[in-house]
């Protein structure tokens, strides 16, 4: 009986390994690639794409309609023959086949073509707008020919599949790519993971019509740029992680060599600025540490191929490399690989992100007088967004700026995965308390800001090493920013603070003056504990004198009405409807911790909690209107290192969770304003039933994120381990922690 049912038990997981070894639809290229830095130095994350304008793509001369999505690729063109606006025009390509227009510099946009395919990269001359679609070709449009097919990609599976196309200004000749010969776009991330060099870089020639191919084994051949001078033609590999560059003139006539390589993400389209030769470079992709790492074996790509494809938090990304610099170097130094030793920290001379996702998969840019418009693949992207660069932006030769963060104890991550992992929502609020009040409230009986982050360091949180942002609006690891619909505000979305599983799993540590961070290790504050000193109590305090406290309120007030501290029309006429809706916030805040009052130990102690209780008693007690569902819970418990969670079969501490999804859904429950009962205590209807603010997306994330996750190695700054007490302690726990502790399998 027994061994009958281990067969059928094991049956499902010996299917699952023998279709994992199987051969898959890829065929996949083995390499090594380099370890990528990712975005850190002088590619570190900051915000500088939120200071971008958005272009809505809207048709205004009929009634006002969205012309469509995803500005993949852009071209200015001041020609006559195209009918261009006075200052000129800029097209973009969308991926519903609309070709738009619009008048620089603001617009309006409007559609003059559409493809009936997929367009991608753009470029123009003063007659023609050069096409390459994804479906139809290399095409070129005119107002008075229209729509012309000029050339496709020969031998091909999928001729018609071309992806970007630039002029060159010396001969006249049109440069285009031919991404990948087995695979289409619909097919690009298989194409990716199979990463076969399949790819062709062709010209086409307007005198006699004729296309010719130039470059062949390119690893999916993605953008193209001609020098503005004719001396050489740039394409990008998307699945190598580089630039290659063709010489068209001189001695090197015909030599092919590598110009930037090692790039920290998948680049995409090419643009040279002719006025100061800066090559905009679009990251719509960061590379994965986790495919990079399995490069070398084609049955673990191929296993890859197989399963759901991973999913990325949005983000976007862009960067100015200093091509002018580049080639000086080049002819100081001809020794190669001096260059890629040094690194691309002195090339990098726009770095350009956007971490909210706004502006999501960035494919590159062009620049107007020195504007620079940003293209995008997201399909939630309907506009162009135009950002102007200053000084201060321009980042300093020869030096790389500090890296946002340090993988101190070298657990494996790198700054983008940190990032993740400290900011990525998972729905959890602390009760719709809006992000701009809690910056702007003010300790109990002082002046001093709650949000100071020497204050709630000293509470236990921790903040990350060089973190972006002005200091006063700076958030402890584990706090986010999240939208919310406020129902009583006729649905208006508001950010409000909410949490991520960094809050608890993730630790500190103070060595000799140096502060380390230990990523998925235990927290040292008392989140939950309701004991005064604390910060659940401490935010209660706050928010009572501030609601009674006339003086208080007024700073109070000032400070989110007029944020820049200068006066301003909405002070104080909007002062007595924030009154109102901070009354009605702190009330819904303080009503449930009323009812479960005494319910807690007053002290759990740092790094400690009682999960279940807190979660049990949100969901039973307040989520179903029962109060008699509201329970004691006195046993809290170290909160766990997840470093390993994602190995388990089993997660908690007493293994009663089954699967790590749905324990990370159930913890988000705890504040994710799960809607099961109505004001009366009925049954919402089926419809409503079960609505809740989890980002089930977002969680699914952060889990996968952690398999990445090494546990903390010994620092060599520390000094020499010492292995007679760590022989000792291995000892001690073998006998008096390992039945517990240990996992088995």
């Amino acid at each position: 009986m027994r061994r009958g049912l281990a067969v059928l038990l094991g049956a499902p997981f010996v299917g699952l390994a023998v279709w994992l070894l199987l051969p898959g639809r890829i065929d996949p290229y083995v390499w090594r690639p380099r370890p990528s830095l990712g975005a850190a130095g002088a590619f570190a994350i900051n915000e500088e794409l939120l200071r971008a304008e958005h272009l809505p793509l809207v048709r205004t001369n009929r009634l006002p309609a969205a012309l469509g999505t995803a500005p993949e690729g852009a071209a200015v063109c001041k020609g006559s023959g195209l009918k261009n606006a006075k200052n000129g025009s800029l097209y973009t390509g969308l991926e519903q086949g609309t070709i738009v227009r619009l008048a620089l510099p603001d617009g309006p946009a409007e559609e003059v073509t559409n493809t009936g395919g997929r367009p991608l990269g753009l470029a123009c001359d003063k007659d023609y707008l050069y096409i390459a679609d994804a479906k139809r070709g290399l095409l070129r449009w005119s107002p008075k020919v229209g729509l012309e097919p000029l050339a496709t990609c020969p031998s091909y599976r999928q001729p018609g599949f071309t992806d970007a196309v630039a002029l060159d200004p010396r001969t006249g000749l049109v440069w285009f790519t031919c991404p990948s010969e087995r695979w289409s776009l619909d097919d690009v991330y298989l194409d990716t993971l199979e990463a076969q060099p399949t790819g062709r870089l062709l010209t086409w020639d307007p005198r006699t019509r004729r296309t010719e191919e130039k470059l062949s084994e390119l690893s999916y051949a993605n953008g193209v740029a001609v020098d503005p001078e004719g001396r050489f033609v740039l394409v990008s590999e998307f699945s190598a992680y580089r630039i290659r560059r063709l010489w068209l003139t001189g001695e090197k006539t015909g030599k092919v060599d590598v110009l930037f390589d090692n790039l920290p993400a998948y680049p995409d389209n090419l643009w040279i600025d002719p006025d100061d030769r800066t090559l905009w470079v679009g990251f719509p992709v960061e590379r994965s540490p986790k495919i990079d790492g399995r490069r070398e074996s084609a049955l673990k790509i191929q296993a890859i191929a197989k399963l759901p494809k991973m999913s990325l938090p949005p983000h976007g990304w862009l960067v100015g490399l200093d091509l002018k610099r580049k080639i000086e170097r080049e002819n100081e130094r001809p020794q190669p690989g001096e260059d890629e030793a040094a690194g691309l920290g002195p090339f990098v001379r726009y770095n350009l992100h956007d971490p909210s996702g706004a502006l999501d998969r960035v494919t590159g840019a062009v620049v107007v007088n020195k504007s620079v418009y940003v293209t995008s693949v997201s399909s939630t992207t309907n506009f162009l967004a135009r950002w102007r660069p200053s000084a201060k932006n321009e980042q300093p030769h020869g030096s790389v700026p500090p890296s946002a963060y340090t993988d101190r104890l070298r657990q494996g991550w790198t700054a983008r995965q940190a990032r993740i992992w400290h900011q990525t929502p998972q729905g959890v609020d602390f009760f719709h308390i809006r992000y701009d009040w809690f910056l702007a409230l003010e300790k109990p009986l002082s002046e001093e800001r709650l949000a100071n982050a020497t204050f709630l360091s000293s509470l236990g949180f921790s903040y990350d090493d060089q973190p972006a942002g002005k200091a006063e609006e700076l958030l402890p690891i584990g706090f986010t920013k999240l939208d919310y619909t406020d129902p009583e505000q006729g649905g208006t979305t508001v950010k409000v603070v909410g949490t991520t599983c960094a809050l608890c799993h993730t630790g500190r540590l103070q060595v000799n003056g140096q502060r380390y961070v230990v990523e998925g290790g235990q927290a040292l504050h008392s989140i939950a504990s309701p004991g005064r000193g604390f910060f659940v109590m401490t935010l209660v305090l706050s928010m009572l004198e501030t609601s009674v406290n006339p003086f208080k309120f007024d700073r109070f007030a000032r400070r989110v009405l007029c944020p820049d501290g200068v006066p301003c029309d909405r002070y104080p006429a909007g002062k007595e409807a924030l009154r109102r809706s901070f009354w009605r916030v702190f009330r819904d805040m303080a009503e449930p911790l009323a009812r479960q009052f005494g319910k807690y130990e007053d002290d759990e102690g740092p790094g400690r909690i009682d999960a279940f209780g807190h979660i049990a008693n949100t969901v039973f007690g307040e989520y179903l209107k029962n109060q008699k569902n509201i329970q004691d819970a006195h046993a809290p418990v170290d909160i766990a290192n997840v470093w390993d969670s994602w190995r388990f079969d089993f997660v908690q501490w007493t293994s009663t969770a089954g699967q790590a999804m749905g324990r990370n859904v159930g913890e988000a429950a705890f504040g994710g304003n799960l809607q099961i009962l109505d004001e009366k205590g009925r049954l919402l209807p089926e419809g409503k039933r079960f609505d809740s603010t989890i980002l089930v997306r977002e969680i699914y994330c952060l889990e996968t994120t952690l398999e990445s996750l090494q546990p903390p190695h010994w620092p060599e700054e520390w000094g020499t381990r010492n292995d007679a007490w760590f022989a000792e302690g291995r000892g001690l726990f073998e006998r008096n922690c390992a039945d517990c502790h240990r996992p088995t399998a």
